[in-house]
């Protein structure tokens, strides 16, 4: 579908009904708002979505429509804010907190139980 100045609102690729591959969500400056993969018809990869002057606001990853990975979150001078790691949605590994950009803190998480914060 595009938006009345012609330029596209959203691209993405059918298989068998369900949406396979890249799914992006344009805004009508032509940017990129939204992107993510897809694998039949769930999330798998990669889903980001952009500040409007084009910086990543989040990235998220996804395997079989979980959270699962790294999942990093951007001020909107593309500064870090969080970045936290997650196995089958649930908290595993580091939590990163960060100020200003730099590391402040560092919560350490083991099947979603909280286990140690290091400032």
């Amino acid at each position: 579908s595009n938006y009345p100045n012609g330029k596209p609102a959203i691209k993405y690729n059918m298989i068998k009904g369900s949406i396979d591959g890249t799914l992006t969500i344009f805004g009508e400056d032509g940017k990129t708002n939204y992107e993510a993969q897809y694998k039949n018809g769930q999330l798998h990869g990669v889903r980001t979505e952009y500040y409007a002057n084009g910086k990543a606001y989040k990235k998220e990853r996804f395997q079989d429509n979980n959270y699962e990975g790294i999942q990093e979150y951007f001020a909107e001078d593309g500064k870090p804010l969080v970045s936290v790691e997650l196995k089958n949605d649930e908290y595993h590994g580091n939590t990163l907190i960060y100020t200003g950009g730099k590391l402040s803190v560092t919560k350490k998480y083991n099947s979603d139980e909280l286990v140690e914060i290091v400032k």
